[in-house]
């Protein structure tokens, strides 16, 4: 699961996006032959909306991400529902009154809190009032413990002290909606990284290379893939590859890796709960064209 937050920009849609989900540059197909998909958790100040619109037509997700990029009132109180209300709720006007484009509001299920600052019930109170069907806030740093990652799961109940890292989570059951909790990578000390900008590439004080990316995202996919068995997060900001253009280059090795597979794919994350809500085997994936888009004309 690939997802990039904050502000879609031009400087990063023409050096990175576009190469990686428009043009497909470097090939990236699932087994169907489609295109690998991506999801994006949109803040709307200073969003180049013409460009939003361009990745959603070409199969990317479009998620909320607040309008200002703020982070979200935890105190219980008129002041804090008002505001998380307009960041959330009113997310979706906005975004269509900016964009002109009801299928792409109509489709945003999903969202991130800035700063993965979760605001408790107050939040998920409004999420599932203003119709969305997931977030994907909640830190999970089991893998730092040696311990499995967790599968995406319903808010039946209230999350345990043990699996929320960022509280306060939410402390009343919300029913059959999701949580796509942020599963850590292990980063080069053996430390949890949930975004790959706070990642530790090299123990020493060199410069990171794409090889070294490539390495430390391969070490990560053999415990998600080959022990877990749980999808693989790659959750990031295009901010990162103007600090560290390798971090690009390695990801794209990557994501080449394993895409070469026969049983690796690259999805939305709303994709993800399509396919928990109805598992079906890699070879029915495939015949039902699992995770195209209208826009593979030949499928």
């Amino acid at each position: 699961m690939l997802t990039f937050d904050d502000a879609v920009l031009q400087k990063h849609y023409d050096e990175y996006l576009s190469p990686l989900l428009i043009k497909n540059k470097y090939g990236l197909k699932n087994p169907t032959g489609c295109q690998g998909r991506a999801t994006f958790y949109v803040s709307l100040a200073h969003t180049q909306f013409d460009l939003v619109k361009i990745l959603f037509n070409h199969g990317s997700e479009i998620g909320c991400h607040t309008i200002d990029h703020v982070k979200l009132p935890r105190a219980n109180s008129s002041y804090a529902e008002k505001e998380i209300t307009k960041q959330i709720a009113y997310f979706k006007n906005k975004m269509k009154q900016k964009t002109n484009h009801k299928k792409l509001v109509d489709e945003i299920h999903g969202f991130r809190a800035p700063y993965l600052h979760v605001a408790g019930d107050l939040q998920f109170d409004v999420l599932r009032k203003s119709g969305y069907v997931y977030d994907s806030s909640i830190l999970n740093n089991r893998i730092w413990r040696n311990k499995q990652p967790i599968w995406p799961y319903t808010l039946d109940y209230p999350v345990s002290s043990k699996e929320c890292w960022n509280p306060p989570c939410n402390t009343k059951p919300y029913p059959q909606f999701w949580e796509i909790p942020l599963n850590a990578l292990r980063d080069a000390r053996g430390s949890a990284c949930s975004m790959l900008d706070d990642c530790l590439v090299r123990k020493d004080n060199k410069r990171n290379t794409a090889e070294d990316w490539f390495m430390l995202l391969k070490n990560n996919f053999y415990d998600y893939f080959y022990e877990y068995r749980i999808p693989m997060p790659l959750y990031t900001h295009a901010a990162l590859f103007d600090r560290d253009s390798s971090a690009y280059d390695g990801l794209v090795l990557f994501l080449k890796y394993v895409l070469e597979k026969k049983n690796v794919w690259m999805i939305q994350q709303k994709q993800l709960i399509q396919y928990l809500r109805r598992p079906i085997s890699n070879n029915q994936m495939k015949k039902e064209y699992f995770a195209c888009h209208e826009r593979d004309s030949s499928k």
